[in-house]
């Protein structure tokens, strides 16, 4: 059985692996967090591939480019743009596969995902950044880890839920919180808070978001991931 690897943004979204059944745990054990940053993405799935990884998924949290798309909305991605223009399909029928597993807890929406080498923070810029790659919704890992499939000539899909909505700024302080392995560091925004504290209503309003996004990816993984592969 082909082992795959998973590369996330946050530990968080790594924890929601944890509710993998068992007969897809057994094979999504190759993990990486690359804590918002895109060459770590890519160096990541590298290492993935030398751990042993046949495939690879980009997992986690993104935010929306179509104003249609909402807090915990589920996308499986058809194609992968990056910044540059750089286009990657995601593999037909592993996506296929998944995205029919998930329509049994919640409703799929396919379509392009962009990869930034930045975040992508103001509400006008989310919307040039759609037009500009048709996309509807953005993160940073995804085409450096389809990149890594693509050399490597194997399986990669790519699956998100939405975080933060097109219509909103993300709050300043939110960029501050998240460390190089993952984690999130409280302090760091709290010291950000005390320079700009009205980002602190946004910076809720993106906790709760965020969590919808996060028990969406709890709800899906539970149904697995390996459909179509």
């Amino acid at each position: 059985m082909i082992r795959v690897g998973i590369v996330t943004g946050m530990i968080s979204e790594a924890g929601c692996l944890d509710q993998l059944p068992a007969t897809d745990a057994q094979y999504c054990d190759l993990r990486f967090c690359a804590g918002g940053s895109p060459g770590r993405a890519e160096s990541g799935a590298e290492n993935l591939l030398a751990d042993g990884a046949g495939a690879l998924i980009s997992f986690g949290v993104a935010g929306a480019l179509d104003p249609q798309l909402r807090p915990g909305d589920l996308l499986v991605a058809d194609t992968i743009v990056s910044g540059d223009g750089n286009r990657y399909d995601t593999t037909p029928a592993w996506s296929d596969g998944v995205a029919r597993t998930f329509e049994a807890a919640t409703t799929v929406r396919r379509g392009v995902i962009a990869t930034t080498e930045t975040p992508i923070i103001t509400a006008e810029a989310k919307r040039s950044t759609g037009r500009a790659l048709g996309a509807i919704a953005v993160d940073m890992e995804s085409a450096r880890v389809a990149a890594a499939a693509a050399r490597g000539g194997i399986p990669f899909i790519a699956i998100r839920a939405i975080g933060d909505p097109a219509s909103r700024d993300l709050p300043k302080a939110a960029l501050a919180g998240l460390a190089p392995d993952g984690a999130t560091r409280p302090a760091a925004v709290i010291a950000q808070l005390a320079l700009r504290p009205w980002d602190l209503l946004s910076l809720i309003q993106l906790g709760k978001e965020t969590a919808r996004a996060l028990k969406t990816l709890r709800r899906i993984a539970a149904l697995g991931l390996r459909s179509g592969l």
